[in-house]
């Protein structure tokens, strides 16, 4: 196994077990949906978005097929915004997001900036990222005008499949790409099936993978595609075919992946005016959506809620280091399939419990607590939650017992294949895991010290949140590569680890311990 190198983020155990309160991270693909689907209303106002380098990939493709965006401060009076620039507290009248010291948060004042510009120049402005505030999406006209050929999406599969499928709204080429993990996310199904309502499509990679040209403008019609690859390619074809002259069929000759998703694009849809109609055919696999088109998407205000698939992380730190964490702003009902990690935290014998919020009337704070005794193991399917593979396999490593995490295929289609990615990491600490086609067999201990090493997170976002995580365990330290990939998903997961009672700094190579190279992963 090949030694990472530095930069590292460093990550110590808790000394007593955490007992934290945290605002839950707003939901990533929430907020993806709202500004992609804000970009074919007259004016989109988001309150609460999540400001990550993925999201701000999807500002940036609604920019491309004619909207226009900006932020402001989130308080009414715009005189006080709280924010995390790097890893420290930023309280000012405003965040400079375009001054000088953009790492430092020089405070500034402005009441909306557009982000046009920054946007155009593909800076991903630190003290934006996890400031609170206000985004505005407005659209120029009626139709989608492309007003760029080429797409920076980064790396976000949500920004390139949805944004695929906007594009191909338009009468101009335009090119989608973005990073190296990106171009190893297959695309083959959906440029398929917008070729099938009249859209040129091609791509560059092997396997029909980014960079991918698409041209419009799509026609109405019939269309069919596999649900098992990728429920973003349901979704992407439910949202441009909003905007199409006439009715579009979406035919799924399987039972769709991840349907959560698909019923949040549906949901989404729905609280901006959209419709679509879902029908099981006689003898079909998978379901049938009907969209009649156009649809007068509506000028809409939308309310980001917390992050599912980000709030597992501090979740399974109560119960993996005996503690608990308490979150606010989750929401107990809705689409996210990710919810489902509070079932599985009740499985190991962890206590769910929701209470009024003392702080925001009509909400609720959610606290998971850690069992007296040892963490019981579990078996867990991920055909609907991929994304909380990486939190789960913690779990198990510290389950009194065997644990099992099947139907995960898909998840290896992910930023990296995640699957290989936490075997390697619980291998490396010493965990005995077994991987298997479609899963994870993971033999647990409560009580089995972790050994400290250098960890390969392949730049992936949750597999170094999940090691983190693990770190906090200990006695290790570990050291986790791609140290600010956090960024993509949860601007503040550093600032909530240490909430939690870890310890962790970024540090390069030469203050790695020398011993601990020999567990990389």
């Amino acid at each position: 196994m090949k030694t990472p190198k530095g930069p590292f983020l460093e990550v110590h155990p808790v000394l007593v077990p955490p007992n934290a309160l945290l605002l839950a991270s707003p939901s990533k693909s929430a907020t993806h949906r709202a500004i992609l689907i804000g970009a074919l209303t007259p004016h989109t106002v988001i309150e609460n978005p999540l400001v990550s380098e993925d999201t701000l990939a999807s500002l940036r493709l609604a920019e491309a097929i004619g909207a226009r965006t900006s932020a402001e401060p989130a308080t009414e009076t715009g005189k006080r915004l709280l924010g995390t620039v790097g890893h420290g507290l930023v309280e000012a009248e405003a965040l400079d997001v375009d001054g000088e010291d953009e790492e430092t948060g020089v405070p500034g004042r402005w009441t909306c900036l557009p982000l046009s510009p920054l946007l155009a120049q593909g800076r991903v402005p630190r003290p934006l990222l996890a400031a609170q505030v206000r985004l505005h999406v407005e659209r120029s006209g009626p139709k989608v005008r492309i007003r760029s050929d080429t797409v920076d999406v980064m790396n976000s599969g949500t920004t390139l499949r949805l944004g695929t499928a906007l594009a191909a709204l338009g009468d101009a080429d335009v090119t989608l790409d973005g990073d190296t993990s990106l171009r190893t996310r297959p695309m083959g199904a959906l440029l398929e099936a917008l070729a099938a309502l009249g859209a040129e499509v091609s791509a560059d990679g092997a396997d029909a993978r980014p960079p991918v040209h698409v041209r419009g403008p799509l026609k109405p019609g019939r269309t069919e595609l596999s649900g098992d690859v990728s429920s973003q390619f349901v979704s992407a074809l439910l949202v441009a075919a909003q905007a199409v002259d006439g009715a579009t069929e979406v035919a799924l000759t399987t039972p769709p992946r991840s349907a959560p998703y698909i019923r949040l694009t549906i949901e989404t849809l729905a609280r901006f005016g959209g419709a679509v109609e879902e029908r099981k055919e006689k003898g079909a696999n998978g379901p049938t959506y009907t969209i009649s088109g156009p649809r007068p998407l509506q000028a809409t205000r939308y309310v980001v809620p917390g992050d599912w698939s980000s709030a597992a992380f501090p979740l399974v730190a109560a119960a993996v280091t005996g503690g608990r964490t308490i979150l606010a702003a989750m929401e107990r009902e809705g689409p996210q399939g990710d919810r489902a990690v509070l079932d599985v935290l009740e499985a190991t014998g962890c206590t769910v419990t929701w209470e009024p919020d003392p702080e925001r009337p009509g909400a609720e704070l959610l606290t998971v607590s850690a069992p007296v005794g040892p963490l019981k193991p579990f078996e867990h399917g991920f055909a609907d939650t991929p994304d909380l593979f990486p939190a789960l396999a913690v779990l198990a490593a510290r389950t009194d017992g065997t644990s099992r995490l099947f139907d995960a295929a898909h998840v290896r289609l992910k930023e990296c294949d995640r699957v290989a990615a936490m075997a390697e990491v619980l291998d490396a600490v010493g965990v005995p895991v077994a991987e298997e086609k479609d899963g994870v067999t993971v033999h647990g201990a409560a009580d089995r010290p972790l050994r400290a090493a250098v960890l390969d997170t392949r730049d992936d976002h949750r597999i170094l949140m999940a090691a983190a995580v693990l770190g906090l365990v200990g006695p290790g330290p570990f050291w986790l590569s791609g140290p600010a990939s956090y960024h993509v998903s949860y601007p503040r997961f550093r600032m909530d680890l240490d909430a939690l009672g870890g310890e962790s700094r970024v540090v390069d190579q030469a203050e790695v311990a020398p011993d601990a190279t020999g567990g990389a992963s």
